[in-house]
């Protein structure tokens, strides 16, 4: 692993040996003792933040009670922020004097200088962490092989080349850093970055990562000469590393936070919601040990500081909630309403900020660099506090919830009205739709509306189908059809180019599946022809919908997709008219299934000869390969060996038991069945004792053709669930 010099040691022995004696004589006059003449006072001179928001230099020794009067009950640790330059540690209040001692109160008095009970800096070397060092590496799932972390560097150039993509492509998204303050920090860095302090390493890999992340193939092999594959790989692999050396679960530092944020964002398109979900849960931990859940305001800190606090929190609590949501979890957690929580950022420019500044900025009305982020935060906090406000009229606020009474169903609209009329008026009219990042911001606005009317508004709400009334349905059309043409347009647009990294995150699935199983039950509506066009541009834009045959969501909206296709020309047939060229991606899709429609047979056929072997000839056995395929195996079987064949499980785990087993809706086909030692499976699925595994090839053998597509019902739960566990 990375070799661990010894740590520097920074404080002086001698200093603390007198402070710790000084201690002592203060506990003995307590007691009523007589102390040896003092030495010179030693005196703290460290900023330390109270509760009441006063920032002071102490210089005065701590006073010792009077042993004859009566001491009071007195908090002796109100709330805290120990602060040294950007690393921070956040002790609350709550603690009494005569009930209990305040714990980190009294470890920051025993130190010289407080800020010492901030640990060791995350740009020290240390030598006696190696297990915490290995669970940090554990976390990131970091490899034991070692790494040079100083080779992985770029070459000067394309470290300014990749910081200018991040400040084009992320930084107008995400605002985790402020660029004009850290770019003057980069350029003095790539003058010598074997010097380059731990913390604003990690932060460097990190923001390589993440502007690879925002390019394509082509853009990454014209600028830099390899692919985005490699790129990737050598920076994600690097910012782990960097993050482990910096020991970013225990640090205080500022950098290390915004370095690890910066992974999980670019990270996404990896990691499993769940992985996401809970690392992000690492994250704000992290957080609130900085204190980052408590508003800078009510901690005295500097405006800037306060700035860029603030945008981090809100940062990590969009990442928790948007994670959380694909998890199948409360978006919303648990929210509360305490007025010390962070204040929405200013919506500023970023040149109006900077370090130093003497007063708080005023927030504008007008769009800015951070307008895209702003209005998102925005609409979180406005969903948070009414979700607040419902809990605590013993309200359910989910949108997901059935469909309810009348007056339930308009009190959503008109939360959702209202919700738009903020954003309309706080932002999106200010926006200019010639400049790229406005224009994203008001597409993403709107489209955020449109999902949450959705939501509200959703087929899965009724009892059945012949429930929902028809103005119902016209009205979830067409919020799907706005839906998608708003999606459609992020990625058509040559402007908006740049931020299409992003917006591959938010796809909608669920406006997707409703049109394609609308299309698949009515082929020849009146809209039909332009529909399709509109998916013909989702998949077009995204050929990784079709080419990944390792997701389940993907494949099993590619089986839904070609139902409906399959549907419209048996219809177009039908009625004698004239069938339209098919396009490449429903090509892709049924050399795809025929594919694994043949290695299906091939693997029937091999089990049927096993079942009824002949002496001296091979047998078939099978095994999961690496992208969860069956990959039929030959072995020779000796005379004597007894032959074990699949055998069918009658039961299914809890978590896929009925409703929540999510097969393709309307197929019936018949699934091969397989017993792997301690595994259980029901063909589809394979069951350990940890995850599900999804037979991803049986999955696309799955017959698409369905003699009566018109009469299937599509079931939400099932594709729910789905996506839920694969996204």
């Amino acid at each position: 692993m990375l070799p661990r010099p010894r740590r520097k040691k920074k404080s002086n022995r001698n200093e603390i040996l007198i402070g710790r004696l000084d201690q002592c004589e203060r506990l003995l006059q307590q007691k009523g003792a007589d102390a040896l003449p003092k030495a010179p006072s030693h005196h703290t001179s460290s900023l330390i933040t109270n509760g009441s928001g006063l920032t002071t230099k102490e210089t005065s020794p701590l006073q010792t009670p009077d042993p004859t009067i009566a001491q009071p009950l007195r908090v002796i640790s109100q709330t805290q922020l120990l602060h040294d330059q950007n690393r921070s540690k956040y002790l609350d209040k709550s603690v009494y004097h005569n009930a209990c001692f305040g714990l980190w109160a009294r470890v920051a008095e025993e130190f010289a200088e407080p800020v010492d009970a901030l640990g060791h800096s995350s740009d020290e070397d240390g030598d006696e962490d190696d297990v915490a060092q290995d669970s940090i590496e554990f976390v990131l799932g970091l490899s034991p092989r070692p790494i040079s972390i100083g080779s992985s560097h770029p070459p000067g150039d394309q470290i300014l080349e990749l910081w200018h993509v991040f400040l084009e492509n992320v930084d107008p998204l995400t605002k985790v850093v402020h660029g004009p303050s850290l770019q003057s920090a980069i350029q003095k860095a790539i003058v010598n970055l074997s010097s380059v302090p731990r913390s604003l390493e990690a932060l460097l890999f990190a923001i390589y990562s993440a502007a690879v992340v925002s390019l394509k193939n082509h853009d990454c092999e014209r600028r830099f000469g390899e692919s985005r594959k490699v790129l990737l790989s050598r920076y994600r692999l690097a910012t782990k590393a960097a993050l482990s050396r910096a020991r970013f679960i225990g640090s205080a530092d500022l950098a290390v936070l915004q370095a690890f944020l910066l992974h999980l964002l670019s990270m996404r398109e990896v990691y499993d919601s769940r992985t996401l979900w809970t690392l992000t849960g690492v994250a704000l931990r992290i957080a609130e040990g900085m204190g980052l859940h408590r508003d800078g305001y009510f901690l005295r800190l500097p405006p800037f500081e306060t700035e860029i606090r603030r945008r981090i929190w809100w940062q990590l609590k969009m990442l928790d909630g948007d994670s959380a949501e694909l998890s199948g979890s409360d978006k919303f957690g648990i929210s509360d309403s305490d007025p010390r929580n962070p204040k929405l950022p200013s919506n500023i420019n970023d040149d109006e900020l900077y370090p130093g500044l003497s007063s708080p900025p005023a927030t504008t009305d007008r769009a800015t660099d951070m307008v895209f982020c702003a209005l998102r935060f925005e609409l979180r906090s406005y969903w948070t506090s009414n979700t607040v406000k419902q809990r605590q009229q013993g309200k359910d606020n989910c949108l997901w919830d059935s469909c309810g009474s009348s007056a339930v169903m308009k009190e959503r609209d008109e939360a959702i009205d209202e919700s738009e009329r903020i954003l309309e008026t706080k932002y999106v009219r200010y926006c200019d739709p010639s400049q790229p990042i406005q224009l994203m911001a008001t597409l993403i606005a709107r489209a955020a509306v449109s999902a949450t009317r959705l939501l509200a508004h959703h087929p899965r709400k009724w009892v059945s189908e012949e429930q929902i009334p028809e103005s119902e349905r016209q009205y979830v059309w067409k919020l799907s059809i706005k839906g998608l043409k708003q999606y459609n347009m992020i990625h058509s647009s040559r402007e908006l180019e740049r931020f299409s990294w992003h917006a591959a995150f938010y796809f909608r699935w669920q406006t997707l599946i409703y049109i394609l199983d609308t299309l698949r039950v009515n082929p020849l509506m009146q809209e039909a022809v332009q529909v399709w066009h509109l998916i013909d541009e989702v998949y077009e834009t995204n050929p990784d919908f079709v080419t990944n045959t390792k997701k389940a969501l993907f494949v099993a909206v590619g089986n839904l997709c070609l139902t409906a296709y399959n549907a419209r020309e048996a219809a177009l047939a039908k009625e004698s008219k004239p069938i339209p060229p098919t396009p490449l991606y429903i090509k892709t899709f049924r050399r795809q299934r025929e594919a694994a429609t043949a290695r299906r047979k091939t693997q029937d056929a091999a089990v049927k000869k096993a079942e009824n072997p002949i002496e001296g000839l091979p047998i078939v056995t099978q095994s999961m390969s690496t992208d969860n395929q069956f990959t039929p195996h030959l072995t020779s079987r000796p005379q004597e060996q007894q032959l074990h064949l699949p055998q069918r499980q009658q039961t299914l785990p809890p978590q896929l038991t009925n409703s929540h087993q999510p097969e393709l809706p309307g197929s019936n086909s018949a699934l091969w069945l397989s017993d792997r030692g301690n595994e259980q499976s029901d063909g589809l699925f394979t069951f350990t004792d940890d995850n599900t595994i999804m037979n991803l090839d049986m999955l696309l053998a799955l017959d698409v053709s369905m003699e009566d597509p018109i009469n299937q019902t599509i079931d939400w739960v099932k594709w729910d669930a789905l996506i839920s566990d694969f996204t």
